[in-house]
């Protein structure tokens, strides 16, 4: 599977990005966009969070940090700060469905992450409440 790697940002087209952005979520059951390089906290969860690796849905990640899952019905594809820009403009803009879900730790008020922080829930409780 190649997403854009090694293209020019002027030359995606949005028919192309929704293209492949359709063809993952024929094969997985959920797609995480995971765009922000200053959250690192976001990979660690996803990494060690039992939920993500107990789960029978298949599960994509689109992301600008690598990092590993030892389960091989998912997937985690690194793609560059541009591309997960122009992503981002696209989920913006066009509301998709809750299969297709833009994961970032935030502290805003009535966020997943801020019962997180007040400890309603554990961080694996979290992760679990998206891919379960």
């Amino acid at each position: 599977m190649n997403l854009w790697i090694g293209k020019d940002k002027s030359g995606l087209k949005d028919k192309e990005i929704i293209k492949e952005v359709e063809s993952l979520l024929e094969m997985y059951d959920i797609v995480f966009l995971m765009g922000n390089e200053d959250e690192p906290d976001m990979a660690v969860l996803i990494q060690g969070s039992e939920a993500v690796r107990k789960t029978e849905k298949k599960l994509a990640f689109l992301t600008v940090m690598p990092f590993d899952i030892s389960c091989d019905r998912h997937l985690v594809k690194v793609i560059t700060k541009d591309e997960m820009d122009l992503l981002l403009d696209l989920y913006r803009t066009y509301e998709p469905s809750d299969r297709l879900i833009y994961l970032k730790t935030s502290n805003v008020y009535g966020s997943i992450w801020n019962y997180v922080d007040s400890g309603i829930l554990s961080r694996d409780e979290a992760i679990a409440a998206f891919v379960l």
